[in-house]
């Protein structure tokens, strides 16, 4: 059995409740499971020890980050969540990396509303300290890869603040708002 932490935001507090969350066979009791580009979120999939383990230090750095919530998926598998704006990024620990993915839009959507938007994002990606743009199964994504072996608190906090805000920050040129 898994803990899982989640701060939602509730009226102007910030409100931090457990769930459960099962492995295995049984049925997970999470209100939101996400698909991963680099695998599924099925009760199938059984993490190596290795992204266990990185899990493990992962885990231990967003107990310490505030101002921001989170639910895990599976002991590698975590949603790091934005309460202001309910933002999302799925932060998965591989054997080697750290990888955190935001799904920001379908492709049909730049398609429709911004002109030149593959130039668009290359020029975004320009701008940023962590992260790029990527193109995944028809739609856009915002990822960052860290390596594990070394990883501190500092450069997971680093990773999700830049990326949240260049979500933010370039909602407008993308059209998302």
């Amino acid at each position: 059995m898994a803990k899982v932490v989640s701060k939602a935001k509730s009226s102007k507090k910030t409100k931090v409740s457990k769930a459960k969350v099962t492995s295995g066979t049984e049925k997970k009791t999470s209100s939101k499971i996400r698909k991963s580009p680099e695998k599924s979120l099925s009760d199938e999939y059984l993490p190596s020890a290795k992204e266990i383990a990185n899990g493990l230090k992962v885990l231990s750095i967003l107990e310490n980050i505030e101002d921001i919530g989170y639910m895990v998926e599976r002991e590698d598998l975590f949603v790091v969540i934005e309460p202001e704006l309910n933002l999302e990024i799925i932060v998965d620990a591989e054997e080697e990396v750290i990888c955190f993915l935001a799904e920001i839009c379908e492709v049909k959507h730049l398609e429709e509303n911004v002109a030149n938007w593959a130039f668009q994002l290359l020029e975004l990606n320009n701008k940023f300290l962590h992260g790029a743009f990527s193109i995944y199964q028809g739609k856009v994504f915002l990822r960052e890869n860290l390596a594990s072996e070394n990883l501190d608190a500092n450069e997971v906090e680093d990773a999700l603040s830049a990326m949240f805000t260049a979500i933010i920050r370039h909602a407008e040129t993308l059209k998302l708002v």
